[in-house]
């Protein structure tokens, strides 16, 4: 008895993982670029592999579908793309072959349900590109604003 007596002082902590969490965050990017190379188009975001891949970007974890939710415009039509990351890697492509909405420099995309195993779990550091601000909400109000530091932000004033 001694020892649940012991236990019960103590702090229960766990993790909420994707059951709780997957739904709860959307990601904002920004179209960098749209590029035509041959018959394929690219959309370039200005977020990747070091933001969003966690284990899915390095190919560990199989990626399921990408929804992309133009926040800018809405246009007509349909492309078909390769979406990808600012990496100068092979492997920063979020999704070959998207069928979407054209897009264009400048629109702002959403990605919806990035909860669990986004951000925290992704290449954060990786050549070291700016760390991006998360912002929770309660409703429509901002209950919090933080940046994950990594060391590269330290240096990022010089």
């Amino acid at each position: 008895m001694e020892g649940l007596a012991d236990a019960r002082q103590g702090s229960a902590c766990f993790e909420s993982g994707r059951y709780l969490c997957a739904s709860s965050g959307t990601l904002l990017t920004t179209v960098l670029d749209v590029k035509k190379a041959g018959m394929k188009t690219f959309i370039v975001l200005d977020t990747g592999i070091h933001h969003l891949g966690g284990m899915s970007g390095l190919g560990r974890i199989p990626r399921a579908a990408l929804t992309l939710i133009n926040l800018t415009a809405k246009r007509e039509g349909e492309i078909v793309a390769d979406v990808v990351g600012p990496l100068c890697s092979p492997l920063d492509s979020l999704a070959r072959g998207q069928k979407m909405s054209p897009v264009e420099v400048g629109d702002v995309l959403a990605v919806p349900n990035v909860g669990a195993y986004g951000l925290t779990a992704s290449l954060l550091g990786f050549l070291s590109h700016t760390t991006p601000e998360e912002v929770a909400y309660r409703g429509h109000e901002v209950v919090e604003k933080w940046v994950f530091q990594c060391w590269h932000n330290l240096y990022r004033a010089f």
